[in-house]
Formats: C-alpha cells, sequence, structure tokens
C-alpha cells in the first residue's frame, strides 16, 4: 500500500483514520504531505520515505508501532502533540529543516540513533514513557528538551552537539545518560529560565542566592567522557539543581566547562580533569581559564572570531576589564568547589581552589578599583600590587606554598645584612666575606629581638632603626605565613 509511491502534489490525509497497517516505504512527497490529527490503528511504515517540502503530523495518533527509519526531511516536520502509543522509530533519519516534537507523547521506547538534525529541533514538554536512544545523533543546531519528562533511561551516547541544548524544567526519573558526548563549538547544556542578566545583579544577589537559571527537577543527569574539538564549550552556568536530582559529571576536560552562577556543592564530580597551569601554579576552572587570554592566546582568539556573542569585541583594556568577566561569580564557583571537594576527603584539590577563592578576590577588587571615576590607574596598581590579598600572594601564594615564605626570608637576611654594613661601615671593621658574615649574624638577631640587635639599634640613627624594624615585622610575617602553609598541608594534604 503505497510502497514507492510519488505524490507529485500536496497530499491531505488531515482526520483520516487508517483502520489497517499503512505502508509508505520508499514513497516520495514533492509536495507537502499533511497527516493533520490523522489516526493510525495499526502499524504506519514510513521507512526510507523523502519529504521534498515537510510533513505535518501533529496531533496524529500512532496506535500501533511508528517507523520512520532512514526518512529524508527537506523541511518542516511537525510532530507537535502526536501520541505514539507503541514504540516509535527515527533511526538513521535526516531532518534538514525545523523538526517539531512539543508535547508529544512517546508511551514506548523511542529510537532516534543516528539522527541528523541540520536545523532545530523542540522535544518541550514531550513525555518518554520507555527508554530513549539519542546515541550518536548529530544536533548542528538548537536542540530544545525544555520541560521534557524522561521516565526512564534517556541515553545520548557519543552524541554531538554543535549550539544550544535547553535542558530547562527537564526531569529524569531514572537517569540521563550523556557519555562520550563531543561538544563543537559552544554548547550551552543549560539554558537560564528567568532571562536575567548576569551585568544587572548585585553582589547582594549573589551571596542571597538569587541567580536562578536551569532547573533539573528530579532525577540524575550523567556527563561522562565529553570529547571536545578545538573549540569546544560546555555551558552549564546561572543553573538551578533541585533538592531531589543529581548532576554527576565523570573523566571530563573540566577546563572547557564553565560553572560560573551554578551551585558547584550539589554536583559529583568523578575522575575530572582540572587545568593545571605553571604560570599560576594552581588548578584552574575553564571560566577563569577562557577569562585569562594569555593562558590560551590562540585558543581565545580563534573562539572570539566565532563567537562573538559569548566574548564581546574588546573596545579597550579598561573597558574589558570593567564589563568582563565577572570575577566575583568565579570567586563563589571556588568556594563552591573546595567545599564539595573537601567533603569528598579531596584534600588537595580543596586547597588549589582556595587559592583560587583568594585570587578571584584580588581581580574583583582590582575590577571594582577600575570602576571608580578618578584616580584609575592609581586604584589599580595599588589594589593589584600593594593590597593585603596581594602581598599575601606574593609572601606565600595564599599558604599553599612552604618553601617560598622560607627562600623570601633567607634572602632577606642577605639584604639587610648587606644593608647594614653599608650604612654603618667603618675603616675598623672587617673586609670581605669575614666582615659581611659578622653582620648576617647582626640581620638574623635583629630578626628575632635579640639583646645584640636592639643594642646596634640604640646606636644608630632613626633610619636605621626604621629598617630593623621593618625587618622585624617582615620576619614575624614569613614565619607565621610558613606555620599556616605547613598547617594546611598536614590537616589538609
Amino acid at each position: 500500500m503505497f510502497c514507492k509511491a510519488v505524490f507529485p502534489v500536496e497530499v491531505d490525509f488531515c482526520e483520516v483514520r487508517f483502520e489497517t497497517s499503512v505502508f509508505f516505504i520508499s514513497s516520495m512527497f514533492i509536495g507537502c504531505a499533511d497527516f493533520l490529527s490523522a489516526q493510525f490503528t495499526e502499524n504506519a511504515w514510513f521507512e526510507s520515505t523523502q519529504f521534498k517540502c515537510g510533513a505535518a503530523f501533529s496531533s496524529a495518533q500512532f496506535m500501533g508501532a511508528a517507523d520512520f527509519n532512514s526518512t529524508l526531511c527537506t523541511g518542516i516536520m511537525d510532530f507537535m502533540f502526536a501520541q505514539f502509543k507503541e514504540y516509535a522509530s527515527f533511526r538513521s533519519a535526516q531532518f534538514t529543516g525545523d523538526v517539531y516534537f512539543h508535547s508529544a507523547q512517546f508511551m514506548k521506547n523511542a529510537y532516534f540513533s543516528s539522527v541528523q538534525f541540520t536545523e532545530d529541533a523542540d522535544f518541550s514538554f514531550a513525555l518518554f514513557g520507555g527508554d530513549v536512544d539519542f546515541k550518536s545523533v548529530m544536533f548542528s543546531n538548537r536542540v530544545s528538551f525544555q520541560n521534557a519528562a524522561f521516565q526512564w533511561h534517556a541515553y545520548f551516547k557519543k552524541a554531538t552537539f554543535q549550539s544550544e541544548l535547553r535542558l530547562y524544567g527537564t526531569s529524569f526519573t531514572v537517569q540521563g545518560d550523556f557519555q562520550d558526548v563531543h561538544i563543537n563549538g559552544r554548547v550551552r547544556l543549560l539554558w537560564p529560565g528567568d532571562g536575567t542578566r548576569r551585568e544587572q545583579l548585585r553582589d547582594t544577589d549573589i551571596k542571597r542566592g538569587k541567580i536562578q537559571g536551569i532547573e533539573i527537577k528530579r532525577g540524575r543527569l550523567l556527563l561522562k567522557h565529553i570529547q571536545f574539538n578545538k573549540m569546544g564549550i560546555l555551558d552549564i552556568r546561572d543553573n538551578f539543581l533541585a533538592p531531589d536530582s543529581e548532576l554527576v559529571i565523570d573523566d571530563c576536560d573540566m577546563s572547557r566547562v564553565l560553572l560560573e552562577g551554578t551551585d558547584c556543592t550539589k554536583i559529583h564530580f568523578y575522575n575530572c580533569g582540572w587545568l593545571a597551569t605553571f604560570v599560576l601554579g594552581r588548578q584552574i576552572v575553564g571560566d577563569e581559564w577562557l577569562a585569562r587570554p594569555y593562558l590560551k592566546r590562540r585558543f581565545y582568539d580563534r573562539f572570539k572570531r566565532g563567537c562573538r556573542a559569548m566574548f564581546h569585541k574588546r573596545q579597550s583594556t579598561l573597558n574589558a576589564f570593567r564589563n568582563w568577566p565577572k570575577w566575583k561569580l568565579i570567586e563563589l564557583t571556588y568556594q563552591q568547589l573546595a567545599k564539595r571537594y573537601r567533603e569528598d576527603f579531596n584534600h588537595p584539590t580543596a586547597n588549589n581552589f582556595d587559592c583560587g577563592t583568594f585570587e578571584m578576590r584580588r581581580l574583583s577588587g582590582v575590577q571594582k578599583a577600575a570602576c571608580k571615576k578618578k584616580f584609575v590607574q592609581l586604584r589599580r596598581i595599588q589594589k593589584q600590587w600593594f593590597s593585603l590579598i596581594a602581598i599575601y600572594q606574593y609572601l606565600s601564594n595564599y599558604s599553599a606554598s612552604i618553601w617560598r615564605p622560607i627562600i623570601i626570608l633567607a634572602s632577606s637576611l642577605l639584604v639587610f645584612a648587606g644593608w647594614y654594613r653599608g650604612s654603618t661601615y667603618t675603616s675598623a671593621h672587617k673586609n670581605g666575606l669575614w666582615g659581611y658574615s659578622d653582620y648576617l649574624g647582626l640581620s638574623l638577631q635583629v630578626s628575632y629581638l635579640n639583646r645584640a640587635g636592639l643594642e646596634f639599634a640604640r646606636g644608630n640613627s632613626i633610619g636605621v632603626n626604621i629598617i630593623m624594624a621593618f625587618q622585624v615585622v617582615l620576619t614575624a610575617t614569613l614565619v607565621a605565613l610558613f606555620v599556616f602553609a605547613v598547617r594546611r598541608r598536614f590537616r589538609h594534604g
């Protein structure tokens, strides 16, 4: 019945009731095919069918199996409000136009393996009552599962995403499995729901948790072994996870994952590789990696040219520093990651994220100084190089380094010894190495307030006394930072 048939004009099967199985195998619809509200009481076979101008199956009812394997559609494919009582199969189908499964109901298993979606694919408010197979699917444009309900397993293994993946309000009763997924370009995994721009949020809003975006209502979402191409980015920022939901990231390159604005304490990380940079001396998140162009200059330039919507073209260095990135949000991300890893007893990684928290706090202060109207450059220099948190970084790398305070302390003893020798030198003093060793001992005595050091201070000018007081303060600070670093190493190491 209709096998290998050719329909040269528009075909109207609206509200038609097919009492027996329908076979449109290898048929060709040159005009538009309209199956609006059609009823298929038995099986419907559309295998290898070609729809040259699209097809409309909205509100259609498939009582039996629906087979659309290897279907080719060059126009809009509409399955809105369609009902599939038995299994539905779209294996190896090709859709070159928009595809709509809005509010469609799949009572049994649904198979979309190896399907190619060239344009937008809409599965919003769809109901999947059985297992769903999206293995090796190619989504070349946006795909939306907004408020969709997966009541059994949802498999997206080896799927390829090249644009936005919207999961706002999606529920995974059992598990959404995203293993070996390929990310090409920027993929927005979770879509913000309230439309609030992060630029409009205040620091108080951040602290009160008013950043709300995607909401995974319930279930478990697994992201495992995601593979990125040269420009691949997985964007899961500004998301909200419900209490009965679980997001798991396993064996993933986290340098390509953006987490800003998402509560990372509710995310489970397993075998994740965080980018360790020699320049910064610690592990960093993808948000900071992309926010520092000099760490990956070539990648940044390519990505900026390809996705200007994400990275706005910089008018000047100062304007870019004022508007992007939001260091305060990245600081909150580091705090949450440190808490998450400390709960998992992974203290070395948590210590790295603690350092990131302090670094983002320093950069946030520099960014605020750049927003002032007066003395902009002076404020920036002060916040970047001479603030307390900046000094904390230079002296001990935020208590992450044990050797840095020791090296600085030993160097300071040598420097102060040379200064004392030069400022108080007379012909009666010894020359050469032996003379310098005396002043080195004096510098050591001054550092821990020995009596000889105090007597030396009484007999010299005010300038020498000021330098000696500075040495005492510096020594005490370095010793305290060394103790803090050792305490952190043995307590959380």
